[in-house]
């Protein structure tokens, strides 16, 4: 899996400590990024399962829900965290299924 790169001037500050998680599973590519999650480790499940536990959620989503959404076309950060959010759903299912 490769790694994008994100412009951390893109993001609002709060959210700097997620930057590398977004740059790693924030795949735009839905059987890409599903495929990552179900070969990556049950460690790697597990810390990015919490990866978003110190960002506020009411920061994140009125970020992924305000004026982001208008730019067309939608920026790479903008796709990378909701990706990222995607990603830590998917985590959290294949640790349940895995019974962790």
């Amino acid at each position: 899996m490769s790694t994008i790169r994100l412009n951390a001037n893109n993001l609002p500050p709060e959210f700097s400590s997620i930057i590398g998680w977004a740059e790693k599973w924030g795949v735009g590519d839905d059987v890409d990024r599903e495929m990552a999650i179900e070969n990556a480790t049950t460690e790697e499940l597990n810390t990015l399962s919490h990866c978003l536990d110190n960002i506020d959620d009411s920061q994140l989503v009125e970020w992924l829900n305000g004026d982001e959404t208008k730019k067309k076309p939608l920026s790479e950060e903008y796709v990378a965290v909701t990706c990222l959010t995607m990603a830590v759903q998917s985590a959290k299912s294949v640790l349940k299924r895995r019974n962790l």
